[in-house]
């Protein structure tokens, strides 16, 4: 049997304004009628969910647990709404593309604006995520076309060869590295001004640094390619960008960019799907971005 999801919402709202009294009001339902509400909603799990005190009403054990799944059932249908007014709107459909930070940063935001204007119908919902995460989504249906590095693990997903990416190491224009290009071996005597662990370049620095027997000397992390360069621009240490992102940020940042002369610097970009055939939208975006150039 499945809960009413208007006694759901009735639940929630007692909850989050710790008044049984008040959640009715916001229903539209007498007090008497809400009473019932939750004592279904308790029958029908055969726990209490709230505790009557003084002041109102406050969830139990169990209440706290029913709580996190409404929010995210709630949260789920108000997407889906969402996603079905589209359709009045005039849109025949849509597809959700999942994108990494090296991507968006380079050519990517043009093809897809590109494929907006060609398909004027398909209305196109972009999400910028780490490769993992972009791998889990398509994975699950959450997204139906993904843009990754290479390096993440991709079992059960489709990959289609998409473009390269170059990473650069970034210093202050005063630092001792000099010249056009440097190894590893020179980055890792100085410190690091690192993305966090869960990035492609984070990775490929650890696995490098393992090989060559070599500690990594971080001394920041952060989350973006812009918070790397404000780092490294207030001499806080080294850091390793995509080679677009750290051009773009040089002059602003008043930066140098090196590039990194080691063979694991040369990286592959995926396009991902399921392995399951694809809705004609979504093959129409894959055909697009397999048909498109990153500059």
């Amino acid at each position: 049997m499945l809960p009413n999801l208007n006694s759901l919402l009735l639940f929630q709202r007692a909850v989050e304004s710790g008044s049984l009294s008040k959640a009715a009001e916001q229903s539209h339902i007498a007090l008497s009628a809400a009473s019932r509400r939750i004592a279904l909603l308790e029958d029908m799990y055969g726990v209490p969910l709230l505790v009557r005190t003084s002041s109102g009403v406050d969830p139990t054990a169990a209440g706290a647990t029913l709580l996190a799944h409404v929010r995210k059932l709630l949260a789920e249908i108000g997407a889906m709404n969402t996603d079905m007014a589209t359709y009045v709107d005039g849109v025949a459909a849509q597809v959700k593309c999942f994108a990494n930070s090296s991507a968006l940063g380079r050519g990517l935001p043009d093809a897809l604006a590109a494929f907006s204007q060609a398909f004027p119908e398909i209305r196109l919902e972009v999400r910028e995520a780490r490769s993992r995460k972009i791998v889990q989504a398509v994975r699950s249906g959450l997204a139906d076309v993904g843009i990754i590095m290479d390096g993440v693990p991709s079992d059960g997903v489709a990959l289609y060869p998409y473009h390269g990416d170059r990473l650069v190491v970034v210093v202050p224009p005063d630092h001792p590295l000099q010249g056009s290009s440097v190894r590893f071996d020179q980055i890792v005597a100085y410190d690091l001004v690192s993305l966090d662990n869960s990035t492609a370049v984070s990775r490929a620095l650890e696995e490098a640094a393992a090989e060559a027997g070599r500690p990594l000397r971080v001394r920041v992390q952060v989350q973006s390619f812009h918070a790397v360069c404000r780092m490294v621009a207030a001499g806080l240490g080294v850091g390793i960008l995509p080679e677009l992102s750290g051009i773009t940020y040089q002059q602003g940042f008043g930066l140098r960019t090196l590039s990194l002369d080691e063979p694991w610097a040369q990286r592959d970009m995926f396009v991902c799907t399921r392995t399951e055939p694809l809705s004609v939208p979504a093959q129409r975006l894959v055909e697009h971005l397999l048909g498109t150039s990153l500059r």
